[in-house]
């Protein structure tokens, strides 16, 4: 994946992708899924940011918790996750599940990540920062 851009003045951007996406042929299009990832222990993958980047991005996983499609937060999206610092070079990150925060000051407080019931994975970065982020081979690992 690759994202890059500035100039976002409101929520900031981000990339992402969902875990589990099933084509229904009847909808012609894929559905959102939860996938249970307890038997694993995180997430590994490769990243780095381009040159005049900012170097920080938040790594997020969206769940039943804490995303709208759960149907279980009042005030959502406030995804558990962990801050990274990337470097201009490819560099491999492992981030455990026991690492995951949710931000602090808003959204619904949810006890602890849960990774029975997961969406996705997300990268964002804040308002107000220019960014060029290339990540590669992402992978649950026990």
């Amino acid at each position: 994946m690759r994202t890059r851009g500035s100039g976002f003045s409101n929520w900031g951007a981000g990339i992402g992708s969902n875990i589990n996406a099933p084509y229904d042929p009847d909808q012609m299009k894929s559905l959102k899924s939860t996938y249970d990832a307890s038997s694993y222990g995180g997430f590994s993958f490769w990243a780095r940011v381009g040159s005049g980047s900012t170097p920080t991005v938040r790594f997020q996983v969206p769940n039943v918790d804490t995303d709208p499609d759960g149907k279980t937060c009042k005030e959502c999206n406030n995804h558990f996750g962990k801050n990274l610092t990337l470097g201009t070079k490819w560099n491999k990150y492992t981030v455990r599940f026991s690492e995951l925060r949710q931000a602090a000051g808003w959204g619904d407080r949810i006890a602890s990540f849960s990774a029975t019931k997961i969406f996705a994975v997300q990268f964002q970065f804040d308002k107000g920062q220019t960014f060029d982020l290339w990540v590669d081979d992402l992978a649950l690992v026990k």
